[in-house]
């Protein structure tokens, strides 16, 4: 199992790459979502997020997300949007779709 380490406010942080649901960027900083519906921030962008995931179920569909492909329920084309497991809806960006879909192909 893998996990990601990061400097949260209340001083280092390993976090489960299972418990993961998605990475927001918030600025600078990044907002990441655990499936225990606990949040936890970070001082560093997405893109330093991004480049410390090395996983297969990790894909950026928008410039604002990283999503964990094992917590998406629904994929609408029509309003290109992903739904969570969770029932968050995420926004999933035109350049990225095909992304999205080669690394859904990949997984199953």
């Amino acid at each position: 199992m893998e996990c990601l380490v990061i400097n949260a406010s209340s001083g280092s942080e390993i976090l489960w790459l299972n418990t993961i649901v998605y990475c927001s960027a918030e600025g600078s900083y990044t907002r990441i979502h655990l499936n225990n519906n606990r949040k936890v921030y970070c001082s560093k962008n997405l893109t330093w997020i991004e480049k410390r995931i090395s996983s297969p179920y990790f894909i950026r569909m928008h410039r604002s997300y990283i999503v964990n492909l094992r917590f998406i329920h629904k994929i609408v084309k029509n309003d290109g949007r992903l739904i969570l497991a969770n029932g968050e809806k995420l926004p999933v960006s035109k350049s990225r779709s095909k992304d999205l879909w080669e690394s859904i192909a990949k997984i199953s």
